[in-house]
């Protein structure tokens, strides 16, 4: 489990729970430099995730109408979908990069927290 997963999941979960969101506070947040902190946003905003700075809230927010509700999937079906993610990312083309961005929302969406790493490493 990489840090960077680790902090990616952490801004989805502040911007979810309604927290302030600047390149300010993830810098103290996540002990990271201020570039890093805006690669984290861009990242996740490649990924799909609707993230816009809000000026009135001076916050990164999600997009009008947009959360992380929990999708009703059940661990065996999250499984299978991370299994063809990797099968289907030995094809090449653009499978593997829509398979993460579904991935990771649904992973964000299943297992909201702080740390996941303890989470995958645990058998």
């Amino acid at each position: 489990m990489s840090y960077k997963f680790d902090s990616l999941i952490t801004i989805l979960n502040k911007i979810d729970g309604k927290e302030k969101v600047t390149s300010k506070t993830l810098m103290n947040d996540l002990e990271v430099s201020e570039r890093t902190a805006y690669r984290y946003i861009q990242t996740l905003q490649v990924a799909g995730f609707p993230l816009v700075y809000d000026r009135q809230k001076d916050s990164y927010v999600f997009s009008e109408g947009y959360s992380l509700s929990k999708p009703n999937l059940s661990l065996e079906e999250s499984l299978a979908l991370a299994l063809s993610k990797k099968m289907l990312g030995s094809l090449g083309g653009g499978f593997e990069k829509g398979l993460s961005a579904i991935f990771l929302f649904i992973f964000v969406s299943v297992y909201k927290t702080k740390n996941l790493g303890s989470l995958l490493m645990s058998k």
